[in-house]
């Protein structure tokens, strides 16, 4: 059976449970990183991954998921690099038009200076 999406955090909040119950419940720690995967919280979903594997190493599910989240983390972190060097480009183009634009005003100053 399939969650849909508004089902994710409800499903999050009993794996939760389940967890404070019981702490080293694997069944739960992964059920709930598969929510997290659903919901695009990639970092989450591989905190309760790499938990889960170091309880149960040779988990098969865990393991899975591991080799599917890793790839998405990397995805994820060159996504947010490549956000901010694109902020950081638009930011340094900004201030260069509007060092341009205070230039050409000091140059139509001197200009007017010049006549007067």
């Amino acid at each position: 059976m399939r969650m849909g999406i508004t089902e994710f955090p409800r499903a999050i909040h009993e794996s939760n449970l389940a967890l404070e119950v019981t702490p080293k419940y694997s069944k739960a720690l992964l059920r709930r990183a598969r929510c997290y995967e659903a919901l695009n919280r990639v970092d989450l979903a591989l905190k309760d991954v790499t938990v889960a594997l170091d309880m149960e190493p040779k988990n098969v599910l865990a393991i899975e998921s591991a080799n599917r989240l890793k790839p998405l983390m990397g995805e994820e972190l060159t996504n947010e690099k490549s956000n901010t060097q694109t902020f950081n480009e638009e930011t340094r183009e900004e201030h260069s038009e509007k060092r341009e634009r205070v230039d050409e005003k000091e140059d139509f100053g001197e200009s007017i200076e010049k006549i007067s």
